[in-house]
């Protein structure tokens, strides 16, 4: 499998995302209660408060488990998971900062999802290559971008290359002056 990672490891984190994105997605149907004037009875703030604690649950789990290099936006579930105390107190926020707590829950459904499939398909059998390290000092990364850590390769001119460019300005020049000579502005 992937180095580091065991194929009964990697279903186990795929079975952990699938049932994180399930619970990720009843998150978002209270959610959209916040939107709405129908009243919220007791059970429903009690499946919203087990939801949250299923999911802070299954976070914990998978980042115990997913190794470096692997995002399941765990600091954006938290964030949102933070700010959703109750649906009563959805109901009390702004109009927009409802809008972007979907719009965050969104993303984070995206980023699950995304890892949920990288998962999958090393469940299947896919193996994924080792990505090349990134700079991991801030004076590599200036040398790279100031372009001193990077050798650039200097061309040769030779003197064929300069004779023909001598030749083509010649052309054109000539060419411009039997022109303006037509013109009779020579």
């Amino acid at each position: 499998m992937t180095p580091g990672i065991k194929k009964k490891e990697i279903e186990d984190i795929f079975e952990n995302l699938q049932h994180l994105l399930e619970y990720w997605v009843k998150f978002k149907k209270y959610l959209f209660k916040s939107f709405t004037q129908e009243p919220i009875s007791a059970n429903d703030e009690t499946d919203f408060l087990e939801i949250k604690s299923v999911i802070a649950k299954y976070m914990r789990t998978l980042s115990e488990k997913i190794k470096e290099g692997y995002y399941f936006g765990s600091d954006k579930i938290q964030n949102l998971t933070r700010q959703c105390i109750s649906i009563s107190h959805l109901r009390t926020l702004p109009l927009t900062d409802r809008k972007g707590l979907l719009v965050d829950w969104h993303t984070v459904y995206v980023i699950i999802t995304r890892v949920a499939g990288a998962f999958q398909f090393m469940k299947e059998g896919y193996i994924p290559k080792e990505r090349a390290r990134v700079a991991s000092s801030v004076a590599s990364v200036k040398a790279g971008a100031s372009g001193k850590g990077i050798k650039k390769e200097k061309k040769k001119i030779s003197s064929k290359d300069v004779l023909k460019t001598i030749v083509i300005i010649g052309i054109l020049i000539g060419a411009v002056l039997f022109f303006l000579k037509r013109l009779g502005r020579f």
